[in-house]
């Protein structure tokens, strides 16, 4: 048995180089020829399967339904396979559109320790995997500034 991954085709946050997340953002026109265009290369590379499954998320569930279109093989929404949930990228773009990032203003984000672990893992480049053993006091502000939280942003994707 092989299983095969295939990521959804794009959205317009794709193009604006948005962090989706768990934000239910649907195909693009783009996107859905890349969903027909995955179906003639698994056709071309005879590769069959007996079933899809896809996570609940809209682009997700309509890249399934246009290969589901072609193969009749039938599709199954399974929690899990959404995409992870990178809170503060989702909504940073959105807080800032709000202000001059060249001001002297300051902000203040209340979020949770893994959150902020994984911010502080990215900016200080410590693998993901030991996140865990940053110690992230409660009620403290961790500063970051502009700079370094679009650097983290750009890496993600």
């Amino acid at each position: 048995m092989k299983i095969y991954f295939a990521r959804h085709g794009q959205t317009d946050w794709n193009i604006l180089r948005k962090v989706q997340g768990t934000t239910d953002i649907p195909l693009n026109e783009t996107g859905m020829l890349q969903a027909n265009e995955l179906c003639q290369y698994l056709q071309d590379n005879h590769i069959s399967f007996a079933k899809i499954y896809t996570s609940y998320q809209i682009r997700a569930r309509q890249t399934a339904q246009i290969i589901d279109w072609h193969f009749h093989t039938g599709f199954e929404v399974v929690n899990g396979l959404e995409e992870m949930n990178l809170g503060l990228f989702e909504a940073l773009d959105n807080i800032l559109e709000q202000y001059d990032t060249s001001s002297d203003q300051n902000l203040l984000i209340i979020s949770h320790g893994a959150v902020i672990m994984t911010l502080i893992a990215m900016n200080n480049n410590i693998p993901f995997e030991q996140s865990h053993t940053i110690a992230v006091e409660n009620a403290r502000p961790i500063e970051f500034t502009i700079e370094e939280l679009y650097e983290i942003k750009r890496r993600l994707n």
